[in-house]
């Protein structure tokens, strides 16, 4: 009969058991009243109170969001033994999390983002109380699910925790043996090398296994391996942690007794983008250090996980290739950053990089403008980044060597376990990788439309524009003729000639004017042709369709359908790796659906791939092209316009000395006229003048004639 634990308020069955540790085990709890679920953990035996009462003194100090919150604590009513009642995460661990085909290459950005941040939250609000939890992992990092799909990661099981203490005791390094691939090299030393149980510590292991824990969440795997196992292999596992290079974020052992293979880089298989890795290289190899000197200090991770936190992802569809990039860059950098990034990720050099946004082409933005002002992307809606120089297209060289790998002599020796893990984990990649190039198609789609409306409508413009323009040459065109020609006859006629070269010019801005509109007539006619002719060509090919994707996602099903069958196979009947190794059957059946998911892919998803890719090369150039003609055309107007401008008022200069000639000439006449009458006026005075003086001299000569005759008489 199944055994019911119950206390005074909470009851549990032994098959809702939930996980277990080194002293205790966490079963599925139901309030007695309410029937809330709660997370109920119940210690192995008696000797297991030390650590339950160290658990409830560390969670009754925190009360944080990502910490798991205590509910309360009370006794088993049959064992009395004293029960931990906590928060209930429906989510699981991040372990479990990782196990899933979808995670086993690591979180996407989105995911691995959101655990760095809540880790760093809780972390902070545990070294704001002096604690060190001393046992970080995936499985003591708990998830909860609320709607709308929220997603919370919560530090759990503080029974390892200490707080202002800098010694373990004997307890606390048999309870760490468990987890010895996150230990820090001087607790891997007294636990398994020297076996001392007086290690000092402090906050420095809590940073190293974070740092564990966080590679192991980016990549699938924990960053050092000995040949075999840690676990089977404990000196060089303690050879290797103890003796990273500094900057180093990976060491494996492929090899027995080779040489380690270091690293300061992530695998190539990681489902984070590479714009993340760059970010998070130096943080891993921050934590990562031994020494003491040389690790980060938790103010300097705080800052970091906030930084990037705050960090805008900017998601990018390279289409030379169909492959998505995210590049993380601070609200304040500036948008030659950007470009530079792309450059550092896709080898595409700065001068050849042409980037969209919808239909905009972003390059009349300044390289000075900052990126919190440019457009919010997302995966659906990217910036779309085009070379003018032909790149080397998409290849599947990873899908091949993930599925080569399966054939390896090595890998018949393993465990089904294992072989179906890597079996789901390529059918997940293929039914991403299949994903993406269904959603970069649509987003080429969705361009090349915008393209051509907006080309229309630019063309539209371009006409009605050009229409207005000729009226308007026309039209002072036909104005100068009869001013040019008045022009002729006052030049010849005046008095003060004007210069030939004027005429000689006003013929130059009319030839002008005629060759510029003749010219734009032709290239308006050859973009309308053009344009014609892409609306024509085919689109590219489909093959890569809604039913291809269901097809992969079937097989994905049945995949991880399989896995769960061989770890219950393996758990309920409690089979050894031996002879989970020697089923045959099952072994084939993973096989044959990892090679028919292949072969869907080569036949529906690869070549049409590098079709896709091939014929999106024709019609963006061809795009591209007709935009440049576009360009063309619209320096073609302004220079139009310039030269009517230059045109207007050269026709006004001349009408201005026509007028002014005119005008010169009836002053010129009136100033004769007026010096001539003035002249006369004078001359007739002073004749009058001279007459009268005369009369008057006469008047006085006869008086003077008589007066002598009188006397002579």
């Amino acid at each position: 009969m199944e055994y019911v634990g119950e206390t005074v308020n909470h009851y549990y069955s032994l098959k809702d058991r939930l996980g277990q540790g080194a002293f205790s085990c966490v079963f599925l709890g139901y309030n007695k009243v309410t029937g809330e679920k709660r997370a109920l953990k119940v210690p192995k035996r008696a000797g297991a109170d030390k650590a339950t009462q160290r658990e409830t003194d560390a969670l009754l100090s925190f009360r944080h969001t990502n910490i798991v919150q205590l509910f309360g604590i009370e006794d088993e009513m049959v064992s009395n033994k004293t029960v931990i009642v906590m928060e209930f995460c429906s989510g699981g661990s991040l372990q479990t999390m990782l196990q899933e085909p979808e995670y086993m290459n690591g979180l996407p950005d989105i995911l691995f983002t959101l655990l760095l941040t809540h880790l760093a939250s809780g972390l902070q609000e545990l070294h704001s109380k002096d604690f060190v939890h001393r046992d970080i992992k995936p499985a003591n990092i708990l998830i909860t699910k609320s709607v709308p799909n929220i997603i919370t990661f919560k530090i759990s099981d503080f029974g390892s925790s200490r707080q202002n203490h800098s010694q373990y005791d004997e307890e606390m390094c048999l309870s760490l043996a468990g987890t010895e691939e996150y230990l820090h090299p001087l607790l891997y030393k007294g636990a398994f090398i020297q076996k001392s149980s007086h290690v000092k510590v402090n906050s420095c292991v809590d940073k190293w296994a974070l740092g564990v824990t966080l590679f192991h969440a980016a990549s699938g795997n924990v960053p050092f391996k000995p040949y075999g196992g840690a676990r089977r292999n404990r000196q060089t596992m303690f050879l290797i942690i103890s003796q990273k290079p500094r900057g180093k974020i990976c060491g494996i052992q492929e090899t027995e007794n080779g040489k380690i293979q270091w690293s300061s880089e992530f695998p190539t298989s990681c489902n984070i983008s590479s714009g993340l890795k760059s970010r998070l290289v130096p943080l891993m190899s921050g934590l990562l250090e031994a020494n003491n000197a040389h690790q980060w200090s938790y103010e300097t991770f705080f800052q970091e996980a906030y930084n990037l936190n705050n960090a805008v992802p900017i998601h990018i569809l390279n289409i030379c290739d169909c492959q998505y990039l995210t590049v993380y860059l601070n609200k304040s950098s500036r948008l030659s950053m950007l470009y530079e990034m792309i450059a550092t990720e896709t080898d595409i050099d700065r001068r050849y990089q042409t980037i969209y946004f919808e239909k905009t082409n972003i390059e009349h933005l300044s390289l000075d403008t900052t990126i919190k002002d440019l457009p919010v992307t997302s995966r659906e809606n990217p910036l779309l980044l085009i070379s003018t120089i032909d790149v080397d297209i998409f290849n599947s060289s990873r899908i091949q060597n993930d599925i080569s790998t399966l054939d390896n002599a090595n890998l018949r020796n393993e465990m089904l376990v294992k072989v179906g893990r890597k079996a789901a984990c390529i059918i997940a990649y293929l039914c991403n990788t299949v994903e993406d190039i269904h959603r970069a198609k649509k987003c080429v789609q969705a361009f090349r439309s915008d393209l051509r409306n907006s080309n229309e409508v630019k063309l539209k413009d371009l006409q009605k524009e050009f229409k207005l323009l000729k009226m308007i040459a026309n039209e002072r065109l036909s104005r100068s003729k009869p001013c040019s020609s008045q022009m002729c006859s006052i030049q010849t006629d005046s008095p003060l000639r004007a210069r030939g070269t004027q005429n000689s010019s006003m013929h130059q801005s009319t030839m002008e004017i005629t060759q510029v509109t003749e010219y734009i007539t032709e290239r308006i006619h050859d973009v309308s042709s053009i344009m014609k002719r892409n609306l024509k060509s085919k689109d590219f090919t489909s093959l890569c369709t809604d039913e291809c994707i269901g097809t992969l996602k079937s097989y994905l099903k049945t995949s991880k359908d399989t896995l769960s069958d061989i770890l219950k196979y393996s758990a309920v009947r409690e089979k050894t790796p031996l002879d989970l190794v020697r089923n045959k059957n099952l072994r084939d059946s993973i096989l044959n659906l990892v090679y028919k998911a292949r072969n869907h892919w080569i036949n529906h998803c690869d070549c049409d791939n590098k079709i896709f890719v091939n014929n999106i090369q024709d019609i963006l150039r061809n795009e591209l092209h007709l935009n440049e003609k576009f360009r063309e055309l619209s320096r073609n107007m302004e220079e139009l316009k310039d030269i009517i401008d230059d045109g207007s008022a050269h026709l006004y200069r001349k009408t201005c000395n026509q007028k002014m000639s005119i005008s010169c000439s009836e002053d010129l006449e009136s100033i004769f006229k007026e010096k001539t009458q003035l002249e006369t006026d004078g001359l007739i005075n002073s004749s009058k003048e001279s007459l009268h003086r005369f009369m008057k001299e006469s008047d006085d000569f006869e008086s003077l004639l008589e007066s002598m005759t009188t006397h002579d008489s």
